[in-house]
């Protein structure tokens, strides 16, 4: 064969060989990297939205109205370029409300007995009636169980969970930060 400015049909599969190499020691690093800043981006507009239902609830006393996944709630669109939407290539956010049933203890509200020496008090236990309440919430849909499995980690201190392909944000009242 003939020689290219020096060079041998063997120096330049040597020459192929060595970036074949350090590519494959660079891959891992790369598609970490990469992971990272999809990471970071999915916890951004988590927080965003997060932030901005957590506003609209201090202004008003409601949730912002729920929505099929990818909708971002009128309430809360200012928060938001005018063209944005929650649909990405590897995810899709949604925001949601749930009713809440919960048991508290009712006030008392017995009528004072005359008092009879003979007699054993009654013993009154406190009634116990439900209260609904609604609560906030943002599901984080993805076929990367790794994406899912991070933001569960990220937001450990926080109550979410991860069910099938969804990662789910429970919203309180006040909003905390991963």
């Amino acid at each position: 064969m003939r020689r290219l400015r020096g060079l041998t049909p063997a120096d330049v599969l040597i020459g192929i060989a060595v970036g074949a190499l350090i590519l494959a020691f660079l891959y891992p690093s790369l598609r970490a990297w990469s992971f990272r800043g999809l990471v970071e981006d999915v916890i951004a507009e988590v927080e965003t939205l997060r932030s901005g239902a957590t506003a609209v609830f201090a202004q008003t006393g409601a949730w912002p109205t729920a929505g099929a996944p990818g909708r971002i709630p009128t309430e809360v669109s200012i928060h938001f370029t005018a063209d944005s939407s929650l649909v990405r290539s590897d995810y899709t956010l949604q925001w949601t409300i749930w009713e809440v049933v919960e048991q508290v203890i009712a006030p008392a509200s017995v009528a004072p007995v005359p008092f009879d020496a003979d007699a054993v008090p009654d013993s009154v236990e406190p009634a116990v009636m439900p209260v609904v309440r609604h609560v906030g919430g943002i599901v984080v849909y993805a076929s990367d169980d790794a994406l899912l499995a991070e933001l569960l980690a990220r937001y450990g201190s926080d109550v979410s969970f991860v069910r099938d392909t969804a990662w789910t944000l429970v919203v309180e009242r006040s909003g905390g930060g991963p």
